[in-house]
């Protein structure tokens, strides 16, 4: 086992604990070597991740008993990688602190704090929608693409809406003030939306000059004239992608935006009952993913 350092630097502990890894393994066999090997250099490579962060904002190599819980919490919202990616790296830091409090280096244990994306969930971390919709709603919008894509980012802010669900809606489902929208179980309900949503939907739609019924529409020229022209997830992705780069704001996809919504509802009423309502959740228990985003923003801002 790696000799125990009474405080290390976190980069010494991290090599601490990858020693302490490798020793673990001299009594298997060669495949097992080999495997565990490969192990200990993709640890030090998500570790290395999470060093960097704490040393790019302004603590250096600091002593792992300086490490706090909103140095963890800035890291997790941080990182802009696929949902496995982030499972990996977070899991790989949980050990690494868990190893950490059996050393002695650190007094609270962070590491069962630590609540891990399951398989297949998005990354969580809301966009910064304040800024964001200051961004939209300023937009000058001149072409037919630039009016659609302003009413969706603006329509999926308003309504908290599930892409998959807005996808799905017809012209017929607009109500000027509100949709009706499908929800899972094929559930009704009615998504109320802002002024300035409502007023970028009826611009999109009184430039509309085509037949397809469906209220969002995809502008690649292969669709356009089809009669059963309709929005994708790719589209609505892209449209999300580029928005971000033309207005030079941080990367987000549609999912991000539902999740900025339930957080400014969970932020503004503390009610699980209407972030629920709101989002089109039946369960209560559904929306406890935006008290724990609503506590982490708190822990994060030291408050």
């Amino acid at each position: 086992m790696a000799n125990r350092v009474d405080h290390p630097t976190l980069s010494r502990g991290i090599e601490g604990y990858l020693d302490h890894i490798a020793d673990e393994e001299q009594n298997k066999d060669d495949r097992q070597k080999r495997r565990n090997a490969r192990t200990v250099k993709a640890y030090k490579f998500e570790l290395r991740c999470f060093q960097d962060f704490v040393a790019e904002h302004g603590d250096g190599d600091p002593l792992v008993s300086t490490v706090r819980w909103a140095q963890v919490c800035g890291f997790h919202t941080s990182q802009k990688v696929r949902p496995s990616t982030l499972r990996r790296r977070m899991i790989v830091l949980r050990h690494f602190l868990h190893f950490a409090l059996t050393q002695r280096w650190l007094q609270e244990d962070l590491a069962k704090k630590i609540e891990l994306p399951k398989p297949g969930q998005p990354v969580l971390g809301p966009v910064d929608a304040g800024p964001l919709i200051d961004a939209v709603v300023k937009m000058k919008t001149v072409s037919l693409r630039a009016k659609r894509d302003k009413a969706f980012v603006l329509f999926l802010m308003s309504s908290g809406a599930r892409l998959s669900d807005v996808l799905r809606l017809d012209r017929s489902d607009w109500q000027h003030n509100r949709a009706i929208v499908l929800g899972r179980g094929g559930h009704e309900r009615k998504a109320t939306l802002t002024t300035q949503a409502r007023k970028a939907v009826d611009v999109y739609l009184a430039v509309r000059r085509d037949v397809s019924p469906a209220l969002f529409i995809g502008l690649q020229p292969a669709s356009r004239r089809k009669p059963t022209n309709r929005l994708t997830s790719a589209g609505a992705r892209f449209i999300c992608a580029e928005l971000a780069r033309d207005l030079k704001q941080e990367h987000f996809t549609p999912q991000q935006l539902r999740f900025a919504t339930g957080l400014m509802l969970q932020e503004a009423y503390g009610d699980a009952r209407i972030v629920a309502e709101v989002l089109g959740y039946s369960r209560l228990a559904s929306v406890a993913v935006y008290r724990r985003m609503a506590r982490r923003a708190l822990e994060e801002a030291g408050v």
